[in-house]
């Protein structure tokens, strides 16, 4: 049996191909070109799009290439609508800023000690809280166990000014840590001398604090309460 070799392919075929995919492409092509010329806002629209992307051409120029008043009107409501939505954000920020600002007031307003009027003048009355000036004479005491309660009772007068404030939480520390920085500029001083009360509260009789230990404490009460006029 005679085999056949391979068969030798038309050397006229690749070009008669080519030729064919050239001609329906250029075909498709001019007919495109006709579809855009017929069209021409159509062909005006791509080509400002075009420049748009490339970054040489304004969105307005985009909006106005289209040649739709309905897309031209849309685009003024929303930026009529966006310019109204900025405004009302603006006036609830400073309205909402305004209220925070009275309350704050209305919140030191209360912490503060009355007034007296002396030769014209409003000052504040020379008092002194009751239980500060407990807390001095326990502090100015000659035994120790009066510095112990000295700094356990400033503990439980900071406690009741944070609540005053608005400060809220189960135990001292909670209320010291809901306390924003800025607004309390003796944070530090208070977390402080919170941390020795719970030394001695713990602790007991086991730790000892001596005279310039609790008068150093008390001071750092003492740095709190005025800061707010609290005593």
């Amino acid at each position: 049996m005679v085999e056949e070799g391979p068969s030798k392919k038309n050397p006229v075929e690749p070009v008669l191909i080519t030729f064919f995919v050239a001609t329906i492409l250029g075909a498709l092509i001019l007919r495109f070109q006709e579809f855009l010329l017929g069209r021409s806002g159509l062909a005006n629209f791509l080509q400002t799009l075009w420049l748009f992307l490339q970054g040489e051409t304004s969105f307005a120029d985009l909006v106005g290439a289209t040649g739709s008043p309905l897309v031209a009107s849309t685009l003024f409501i929303l930026r009529i609508g966006s310019l109204l939505l900025s405004v009302f954000l603006i006036w609830k920020i400073v309205s909402t800023h305004r209220k925070f600002v009275e309350a704050d007031a209305k919140l030191r307003t209360g912490l503060k000690p009355p007034k007296e009027i002396i030769y014209g003048v409003e000052v504040p009355k020379m008092i002194v809280n009751p239980k500060w000036a407990k807390v001095l004479e326990h502090v100015n005491s000659e035994h120790e166990s009066d510095w112990k309660l000295a700094i356990l009772e400033a503990d439980i007068m900071l406690n009741d000014m944070l609540e005053k404030m608005g400060y809220l939480g189960s135990t001292m520390s909670d209320k010291l840590k809901s306390v924003e920085p800025s607004d309390f500029d003796t944070l530090q001083d208070a977390w402080a001398a919170h941390k020795i009360r719970n030394s001695i509260a713990h602790e007991g009789s086991d730790y000892i604090v001596n005279k310039p230990e609790a008068e150093r404490v008390i001071r750092l009460f003492k740095k709190v309460f005025e800061e707010f006029q609290y005593i």
